[in-house]
């Protein structure tokens, strides 16, 4: 079963940089420190019974095993204890009682006539262990280095590993780090991973098997997630088997069904898988108590703006249809009142801008007309549908109504209309500011653009009228004698 938030759109001009250098790191880590470790263990499996040494420890790891009570294990695997395939070298490697007498000496002691030969295989072995970054920067429950409780966390077995945990990395370390200060955002990362750590360790005190990946802390940051959206209904994507689907619910409930997964795979599948489910259970649950102390001492750290653009999003879709509802409904003026609402939420939206305009314009010439035009006629994005809305509008609005347009605004429509080569647009509005002259000082530039885009378009007649216009009202001014140059 998967379960992810899928609420929130990742948008680079908030990118999340703690997030981003934290998958960075452990790429950089795994291609540039891990990528050859599973052919070093390889290369040790393989000299441990080349040369011999199986033949010397592991007849004492199995009386060892039988009196650790794992008969169950012996009787199963005695049949390839001498086999390269059979999991007796790593299972030797991995328990910690023995390993620590036979590291000792206290197992192949020095009066042993074999102790020789041991020893110097022995310490081959070992240097092949302490050349894998693995084996010495994992955690290792039985003996936890205080390193390893943040190397574990930048280090994966294989190229799946790293790749799933990075993607879960990804779609939920956005969100939370987007909700919060960023620094305690970083902190809170590694105080999951090391929670999920110190919840794993009492359970293995006797296992040297090395236990890494970031997912306790990922683990973390969604028990973060859930406390932080708490009550306020999410979109998550959820597939179990083959079924899949979206599903909205409060987020809170998502902690519940996390923690009730996990505990129900450590429950069945602990023993015979290599998963951590403890590491992910201290992490959930480490990670929905930082949560809980930052909303409930440093709210101040919290972007709630952030947390409430989902609620937001809702309502605004909500008046959205009501506004699109009354219109189907003949409600011209109640729609106009919603659309009014909504240009104020999202300036930009041109759905709305174009809803609040057609249901303005029924009462030509009022306040909330020319605001809804100005709106429009304001936009900044010069992309194609962008600009035809504003041609369309223009037009319309010019027909309509009695212009009440800033001398600010005429000036960016007039350089828009120009440069996209919306001639009689450009036309309409250099007739406009030649009737109010005295409030365009830039009117004998836009009249030199004018003719000289039209002229590089082929209609060198309409640029004769303009010229002459400039030559007759501001004869002395430098854009008249480029308009007399570019026509002679």
């Amino acid at each position: 079963m998967l379960i992810i938030p899928f609420d929130k759109k990742l948008e680079w001009r908030n990118p999340p940089i703690i997030t981003l250098i934290l998958i960075a790191v452990n790429i950089l880590i795994y291609f540039s420190f891990q990528l050859h470790d599973d052919e070093k263990m390889a290369e040790a499996s393989h000299y441990y019974y080349r040369s011999g040494l199986a033949e010397i420890e592991l007849p004492h790891f199995k009386q060892a095993l039988i009196e650790q009570g794992e008969t169950k294990f012996v009787n199963e695997w005695q049949d390839g204890i001498k086999q390269q395939q059979s999991p007796w070298f790593f299972k030797m490697e991995t328990n910690k009682t023995f390993m620590q007498a036979l590291q000792n000496e206290h197992i192949i002691t020095p009066t042993d006539p074999q102790y020789t030969k041991w020893k110097s295989k022995r310490t081959h072995i070992n240097e092949i262990f302490k050349s894998s970054v693995t084996w010495m920067y994992s955690l290792k429950a039985g003996d936890p280095k205080l390193l390893t409780f943040i190397s574990h966390m930048f280090l994966h077995a294989n190229f799946s590993h790293l790749f799933g945990n990075m993607i879960f990395l990804l779609a939920v370390g956005f969100i939370v780090e987007l909700s919060m200060n960023r620094s305690i955002y970083l902190f809170a990362y590694l105080f999951t991973g090391i929670c999920s750590a110190l919840f794993y360790i009492p359970s293995a005190s006797n296992s040297l098997i090395p236990s890494l990946g970031a997912s306790g802390a990922i683990a973390g940051l969604m028990g973060m997630y859930a406390v932080l959206f708490n009550t306020r209904k999410v979109r998550f994507f959820y597939f179990i088997y083959v079924y899949f689907d979206y599903v909205k619910l409060p987020a809170i409930y998502l902690l519940v069904l996390w923690l009730g997964f996990e505990v129900y795979q450590q429950l069945a599948y602990s023993r015979y898988s290599n998963v951590n489910y403890l590491a992910h259970i201290g992490g959930l649950v480490s990670g929905a108590f930082i949560a809980f102390i930052i909303v409930k001492f440093q709210s101040k750290q919290v972007n709630h703006d952030y947390l409430n653009e989902s609620d937001d999003h809702e309502q605004f879709n909500q008046l959205l249809n009501q506004a699109k509802s009354f219109v189907h409904d003949l409600q011209f003026e109640d729609a106009a009142a919603l659309f009014a609402q909504l240009v104020e939420k999202q300036p930009h939206n041109r759905e709305v801008l174009f809803g609040y305009y057609k249901t303005s314009k029924l009462n030509a010439n009022s306040k909330a007309h020319h605001h809804a035009a100005t709106a429009i006629l304001s936009l900044a994005e010069n992309d194609a549908a962008t600009n035809q809305l504003i041609i369309d509008t223009f037009n319309d609005y010019f027909s309509t109504a009695k212009v009440r347009l800033a001398v600010s605004l005429i000036n960016s429509l007039i350089k828009r209309f120009i440069s996209i080569n919306a001639f009689d647009e450009a036309a309409k509005l250099i007739a406009f500011m030649q009737k109010h002259a005295d409030k365009f000082d830039q009117l004998p530039q836009y009249l030199w653009a004018l003719t000289n885009k039209l002229v590089r378009s082929g209609q060198r007649q309409q640029a004769v009228k303009y010229s002459q216009y400039l030559l007759s009202a501001y004869p002395t001014y430098k854009e008249t004698q480029l308009a007399k140059e570019l026509l002679a």
